[in-house]
């Protein structure tokens, strides 16, 4: 009798111990932060097994063992942290924009009834300011650039959950997204009971409008699997027979109800036609002269005409992002501006553009066009002709000089070659040339 309640007893904690293995817990791996709560932006991480429940917004649970002990979260002075709170990673690129966020603790197994997303990763994310392409790009690098830093491989098998404070993506970067993504945004806030096999969060230290990140590292290879993706096959040196020069120009949008309408109404060209006409009339022969107004073209229209051009030339601001796309070894020329009404000149782009460019630019032969006065720049820039004829050039040469460039028929170096040795080296003040001092003034292919 004894022995058989021994084994009753026996065969029912199998039996329990059984049931147990089969229930999930989550995990998480992190790099960077060092474990500390005010290092939230520095800290990129994936999860395991985190799940949402219908109505709890963006609450996702983190379910552990409470029979086994973990790992401490934090460390705070002499404490050790066992959740994680709402301040352990950056949910975006931007601080002063972005959640800090954690997920909560449940000391239970994954509930069994909820059923998995049929992704095989997803990236929890608040995007800022879609509207503005150098914040788009930002959010288009953290779907990329979080799992290659935690080891995995780039898949478009990723499910992009953004936080309710997030703005929703416009139709027109869907197209961009797609070359990340299978899938179209959701808001986590908007989905019921589901759980996720990987969910990757900490956007902190990924941006590319900022210095000193990641996307140094990463910001070429997110470009050239989007181009992948977007069916953009890599050309060759022999695919560059003759310059293409592209002048981009900026659409101007309708005032808002305050009046003062978006970021596309300052910085044009306003010389634009002009520009193009003068380099249309001096490279007659040597280069085709493209001036380019994107508005109402699709994404992969706009990339297919960038990947024709040797130069680019490009006002400041969310249209530069264009030229990301270009091809490897060409010269992209963005102006610089002033704010306006400072008579001090600056040597910026506009917002954060110069970090992006310094992010990505051992792709390209980059080169500053500066604005020198400010009656060159009232809120739209005034092109002095010669001098970004001057920059133009020299990009032409740039380009000759490398492998992408070898087979270009009619180049700038071969028809100018003592004045091009001369005219590009030791130092230039290209802000102090005039007319009378000008040294291509007499450039013209005859």
């Amino acid at each position: 009798m004894k022995l058989s309640v021994f084994i009753l007893i026996v065969l029912i904690v199998l039996n329990i111990e059984s049931y147990r293995s089969e229930d999930k817990y989550s995990s998480y791996k992190c790099i960077g932060g060092n474990d500390y709560p005010q290092d939230a932006m520095k800290r990129h991480c994936v999860f395991h097994n985190l799940c949402h429940k219908a109505g709890e917004g963006d609450v996702l649970h983190y379910y552990v063992n409470n029979r086994l002990p973990r790992k401490p979260v934090l460390v705070h002075s002499n404490l050790y942290l066992y959740d994680f709170g709402d301040n352990f990673l950056q949910l975006g690129t931007f601080e002063k924009f972005s959640k800090q966020w954690g997920p909560s603790i449940s000391q239970e197994p994954v509930p069994s009834s909820f059923p998995f997303d049929n992704s095989s990763r997803a990236i929890f994310y608040q995007s800022f300011a879609e509207t503005n392409p150098g914040h788009f790009f930002d959010f288009l690098h953290s779907v990329y650039a979080l799992p290659a830093l935690l080891g995995y491989k780039p898949s478009k098998d990723i499910r992009v959950l953004t936080h309710s404070q997030s703005h929703y993506v416009k139709k027109h970067r869907a197209q961009l997204l797609s070359a990340l993504t299978q899938y179209e945004p959701v808001q986590l806030k908007d989905m019921g009971d589901i759980c996720f096999n990987k969910i990757f969060a900490g956007a902190g230290s990924l941006s590319m409008l900022e210095g000193s990140t990641f996307a140094s590292i990463t910001g070429i290879n997110m470009r050239n699997y989007m181009l992948d993706n977007l069916n953009f096959t890599k050309q060759t040196s022999s695919d560059i027979q003759k310059h293409v020069i592209i002048i981009l120009e900026k659409a101007t949008d309708a005032k808002s109800s305050d009046g003062k309408g978006s970021s596309n109404n300052f910085n044009h060209f306003t010389n634009h036609g002009d520009l193009v006409d003068y380099l249309s009339g001096k490279l007659s022969g040597v280069a085709e002269v493209i001036g380019l107004q994107p508005d109402n073209m699709t994404w992969t229209e706009q990339i297919a005409i960038i990947r024709k051009a040797s130069v680019i030339v490009t006002p400041p601001g969310g249209i530069a992002f264009l030229a990301m796309f270009a091809r490897e070894g060409v010269s992209l020329i963005i102006s610089d501006k002033n704010y306006r009404g400072v008579t001090v000149r600056e040597v910026s782009l506009v917002g954060s553009d110069d970090n992006w460019w310094s992010n990505v630019q051992r792709a390209f032969n980059f080169l500053h066009y500066p604005v020198c006065n400010s009656w060159e720049n009232d809120g739209d820039i005034v092109v002095t002709i010669h001098r970004m004829y001057y920059v133009i050039i020299l990009g032409m040469i740039l380009v000759e000089n490398e492998q992408i460039g070898a087979n270009i028929k009619s180049k700038i170096s071969d028809i100018w070659p003592v004045v091009t040795n001369s005219t590009f080296s030791g130092e230039v003040d290209v802000c102090a040339l005039t007319e009378e001092n000008f040294p291509l003034k007499s450039w013209e292919v005859k």
